[in-house]
């Protein structure tokens, strides 16, 4: 995952490094992580939707897509994020309802721009669901009812092109691993996602490493009770620490965690590679260069 306010202020000759550092760590693919806000109205490229502003400097989708051509990598890219999605969620209908719109109007303009690229290879939904806010099976129908309208639009649009959502838990509060398969049951009947890429919250706190099992395991049985063709990949967290001081993940801590997860999933991506261990012009080189050891060697520092 790569989120806008990264690639904006890179150079050309930056942005190529960057994705060259992706490539040689294995990464074949990427999330861009939104492409405009729906609570400000801004946007990250240019002519958006009417209301919005162009906030950057650069047109970030363009310059993801492209620069991931060249290392011929795939993107999925995202729609609108909003703040208000973290007072409403899915127990606001009538709000839900309204992002909807903006979801399919905001998709066919994306489309019309940028799917043109070789490395559109998808679109991702970035409202995050959680374990703590969608109590019931009101709201989990409210969930369905909206991944059902913009689902069903951006299949119409890209029919062979995945829908992915990236959905979190936080072990010490909230419904447990049984009511999350239950709700993932509920939702995936009638919801066409392709993709889940479970959070694992283990750098930000929500989780410990003795935790990934019952969580990806309960993802995992959902799928294949509800939507069997589902993908169940992980997103593993790469730092530490909270937001205001987060540092780079110790590889051998990062390696566990994937090997915890690695019997339920299909695929590893992260938050962030490109956030914390690609090397910065002016950052360490460390991070990433053990990392470089490990595909190489299998080996953990």
């Amino acid at each position: 995952f790569v989120q806008p306010g990264l690639i904006d202020p890179l150079s050309d000759a930056e942005l190529t490094n960057h994705y060259a550092a992706l490539h040689s760590a294995g990464i074949t693919t990427q999330v861009l992580q939104w492409t405009a806000d729906s609570g400000s109205m801004h946007a990250t490229y240019p002519n958006p939707l009417p209301g919005y502003t162009t906030t950057t400097r650069t047109d970030v989708p363009q310059r993801v897509l492209s620069a991931a051509a060249a290392q011929n990598m795939s993107v999925y890219v995202g729609l609108q994020t909003s703040a208000a999605w973290w007072q409403n969620y899915a127990n606001n209908a009538d709000w839900l309802a309204a992002e909807a719109i903006t979801t399919t109007a905001l998709a066919d303009q994306l489309h019309a721009r940028y799917g043109h690229f070789a490395s559109f290879a998808g679109w991702y939904l970035p409202f995050e669901v959680d374990n703590v806010h969608l109590a019931g099976p009101t709201q989990w129908d409210q969930l369905a009812s909206f991944y059902a309208q913009v689902i069903g639009h951006l299949k119409s649009l890209t029919p062979d092109k995945p829908v992915v959502v990236a959905p979190f838990f936080n072990a010490s509060t909230g419904m447990g691993p049984d009511q999350w398969q239950q709700m993932w049951t509920h939702v995936l009947r009638s919801a066409r996602l392709d993709v889940i890429a479970l959070q694992d919250g283990v750098g930000v706190g929500h989780a410990s490493a003795a935790d990934l099992s019952a969580w990806f395991s309960a993802t995992r049985n959902a799928i294949r009770e509800a939507r069997p063709d589902t993908k169940l990949v992980s997103t593993a967290e790469t730092f530490v620490g909270p937001e205001s001081s987060r540092t780079p993940m110790p590889l051998a801590d990062l390696v566990a965690h994937l090997r915890a997860v690695a019997p339920f999933v299909s695929a590893n991506w992260s938050f962030s590679y490109d956030h914390y261990q690609v090397p910065t012009p002016r950052g360490s080189q460390a991070p990433h260069q053990a990392d470089l050891r490990y595909v190489a060697t299998g080996q953990v520092d």
